[in-house]
């Protein structure tokens, strides 16, 4: 697991090298978002969501959660490419609708993981709600539950389990 906090630091370090005016806006889901990886539409999930731009794509890869953001970033992103990911600031808006505009780079948000509302596709796990504000999470933690923690901290509640390469268990099924 400390190997997969220290890939996901080294990742996320490239984005530190780009002034933050250059980096691509945060856009807000439509019909046409799709989430990498439930490919269910965003419009169908309530509750945090993220969005991460890559170098040479035009448009984000979406995800139905913060959680699954931190999954991308540990599991797919190589290279040097992530340019920067994006996620739901929960201390505006309501959990059925975040606040339009109300986007948090990943890394400077504060989460609240665990606590009793889960997120969209991680019913199995510790959810991760995001806020731009840490008083706000601290405040969502008190009404609901779950511990604040910062990027590094969430990165490494959230970490994937890796399998053995010789566990071909149904959970891990494309």
């Amino acid at each position: 697991m400390a190997s997969a906090t220290f890939a996901v630091a080294l990742l996320l370090g490239a984005c530190d090298s780009q002034d933050s005016a250059s980096l691509p806006k945060p856009l807000e889901p439509d019909e046409q978002s799709v989430a990498y990886f439930c490919h269910m539409n965003l419009t169908e999930h309530d509750g945090p969501m993220g969005q991460a731009f890559v170098s040479g794509q035009d448009k984000p890869f979406w995800f139905a959660s913060a959680g699954e953001a931190f999954t991308f970033i540990e599991t797919e992103v190589h290279g040097g490419a992530l340019q920067v990911v994006y996620v739901n600031d929960m201390g505006q808006g309501n959990w059925e609708h975040p606040a339009p505009g109300a986007w948090v780079d990943i890394r400077k948000a504060s989460f609240v993981i665990g606590g009793n509302i889960p997120t969209a596709m991680e019913e199995d796990g510790p959810g991760a709600v995001p806020f731009a504000d840490k008083a706000a999470a601290e405040t969502y933690a008190k009404q609901h539950g779950g511990t604040v923690v910062d990027f590094d901290a969430a990165a490494k509640a959230l970490a994937v389990d890796h399998p053995h390469e010789d566990d071909h268990g149904d959970d891990h099924a494309s």
